[in-house]
């Protein structure tokens, strides 16, 4: 009963703070309600759903901690979120920067292309079999030199693609078709899923897209259709054999469900397993930069994901029932301790919030996708703490380099903002 009112009182909380967003910037959609409708769906589902299939049954102290995350979230974002201004144009009229870039980046993109596919077919000539693509050693030498490099650029284009394109042609069509393509060779679901949604967001936050129950419940479907499919390719290249299995659909359906529900249950297992806040090192958070500075200074380097795997699926006796993610917050909440994941919210609620006030107020195209492409992660924040990938460290200077090139290129923008004011 405990489990239901933490539940209850978790969407009246939304409501609330969602409709004070919506006060303040005059739209439902902002960094905030991103992070924490998601986060409230799939926690509803976990609580309702999880414990009647067989998966760990969710510690209600663990989920009032969940709870308190977009909370705090949003107590950093409320205070800037005054400042981002009203929406100037419709969602046909073009965000400064997204025509004047079209032609580099249909440029960059096909270089990309071209390196990435070059990567996977080197990579592709090293192996015995085709089962062994879903393999780290594949994968490693795929993102070796260049190719590393490049996808996390690739990302970034895919997020400006899907959000500033406004009549498709065949040639936007077969280059983000290719960019998708490439970056699905990874099998790492989050190199799609990540800049899709950000795209997604894009286009909702220009007004290109109208949000409806039925058009996110569709965008939904298809996230996890696309997780079905890569369970389902890795099945496939191991041998068609696999697919013959009676508990084939049975096992696969299960991966999928579980994928859903393993942050949430992955921070109560380490919650019901005492593993005491704060008590692992807080140093992953930020893996890539302290990684820099253990090369530089000689000392000890970190994971750059948690090694540490609980048993959430009580009904499967293999690796495939356990999961390493614990939310956002969670994961700050067991890596930092209390107050280090209250710092840490509220200075993304702060910096996330800032962006995005100030991409609507220039109504600049890449503060936009750079917002956008941060928010996705925020929307996944249910099932992990993605801000320790290293490719954040490319996309986002990148991205503000892009923001910055548009804004001097048009000093115009600087005027019109003014006489908005």
């Amino acid at each position: 009963m405990t489990d239901v009112l933490l539940v209850l009182g978790g969407w009246l909380a939304v409501a609330v703070l969602a409709a004070g967003d919506r006060r303040l910037a005059g739209t439902w959609v902002t960094p905030f309600t991103v992070f924490a409708v998601p986060m409230q769906v799939v926690l509803t589902l976990t609580v309702i759903v999880a414990p009647a299939l067989g998966f760990l049954t969710p510690v209600p102290a663990a989920l009032a901690v969940l709870l308190a995350g977009p909370i705090v979230f949003w107590c950093g974002e409320a205070p800037v979120l005054a400042h981002a201004g009203v929406p100037r144009g419709g969602g046909d009229e073009p965000w400064t920067g997204e025509d004047e870039s079209r032609r580099a980046v249909f440029v960059v993109s096909w270089v990309l292309i071209a390196i990435m596919a070059l990567a996977f077919w080197r990579a592709l000539r090293g192996i015995g079999t085709i089962g062994e693509i879903v393999q780290v050693d594949f994968q490693e030498r795929f993102q070796e030199g260049a190719s590393g490099f490049a996808r996390p650029v690739a990302m970034l284009l895919v997020v400006y693609w899907i959000g500033a394109t406004r009549r498709w042609t065949r040639r936007e069509v077969l280059t983000l078709a290719a960019l998708l393509a490439l970056l699905l060779a990874s099998f790492v679901k989050g190199t799609v899923l990540l800049p899709l949604a950000g795209g997604l967001l894009y286009r909702a936050v220009a007004g290109r897209m109208r949000l409806t129950v039925g058009r996110v419940a569709a965008v939904a479907a298809g996230g996890f259709g696309l997780v079905f499919g890569v369970y389902l390719a890795q099945t496939v290249v191991w041998g068609l054999a696999g697919l013959a299995a009676p508990d084939f659909g049975a096992v696969l359906g299960r991966r999928v469900i579980a994928y859903l529900f393993s942050g949430i249950l992955g921070f109560s297992g380490t919650w019901q397993g005492g593993i005491l806040p704060g008590a692992m090192d807080w140093s992953i958070l930020v893996s890539p930069a302290w990684n820099l500075l253990a090369h530089l200074g000689g000392f000890e380097r970190v994971a750059n994901v948690p090694a540490e795997y609980l048993l959430v699926d009580l009904r499967s006796a293999s690796t495939l029932g356990t999961s390493n993610v614990r939310t956002l917050f969670g994961t700050l909440w067991t890596f930092a301790g209390p107050l280090g994941a209250v710092v840490g919210m509220l200075g993304l609620g702060l910096g996330l919030g800032v962006l995005f006030a100030a991409a609507r107020r220039s109504r600049n195209a890449w503060l936009l996708v750079v917002s956008s492409f941060l928010g996705a992660a925020l929307m996944f924040g249910w099932f992990e703490y993605y801000f320790w990938h290293a490719f954040w460290y490319i996309t986002v200077p990148l991205g503000l380099l892009a923001a910055a090139a548009v804004r001097l290129r048009s000093p115009a923008t600087l005027v019109e903002e003014v006489a908005h004011q």
